[in-house]
Order: C-alpha cells, then sequence, then structure tokens
C-alpha cells in the first residue's frame, strides 16, 4: 500500500527531521489501528463493532493531533489518512 511504502522511504533515507518523525509516528499509530481493527475486533458482534469505531475516532483524534504540529504531516494526514478514517 501507499502508506508501507511511504513508511518504506522513510527507514531507507533514514531521515530524522521533525516532519519525517511526525510522519513516521502517524504511519506507526495507523498501522496499529489496521492490526487491531483486523486481527483482534473483527467479529460482527456488537462488542466488536463498537469498539472498531471507538479505535477508528481515536486513531483519528491521534493523527489530527500530530498533522497539527508541523505542516509536511498535516498535508501527509490529509493525503493519506483523513478520508479514509472518517468513512
Amino acid at each position: 500500500s501507499d502508506v508501507c511504502s511511504s513508511d518504506l522511504m522513510l527507514s531507507e533515507t533514514n531521515i530524522n527531521t521533525p516532519a519525517a518523525q511526525a510522519i513516521k509516528k502517524m504511519i506507526n499509530i495507523y498501522e496499529d489501528y489496521l492490526v487491531q481493527k483486523d486481527t483482534i475486533y473483527n467479529s460482527r458482534s456488537d462488542r466488536d463493532i463498537k469498539y472498531r469505531e471507538m479505535l477508528r475516532e481515536t486513531t483519528l483524534t491521534q493523527l489530527e493531533d500530530i498533522a497539527a504540529t508541523n505542516p509536511n504531516a498535516r498535508e501527509v494526514y490529509y493525503s493519506l489518512f483523513s478520508d479514509f478514517l472518517r468513512g
């Protein structure tokens, strides 16, 4: 996916700017969200459905908070995460 390739590029180039650190953190949060959503809370039970929604909202808030710290991170947030996590 695009997110993984972005993560790979940041890791391979060993960029350590504040923007790169923020973007790496955003990618890690998003990937953690996917793991939890797809493997831990993946049933159709009411509990899992409610937890997935809460997890999505929490993840979105975390990403928004990081995006607010850096203009480059904000651009990454808008291009990679905001539409997907809102839908």
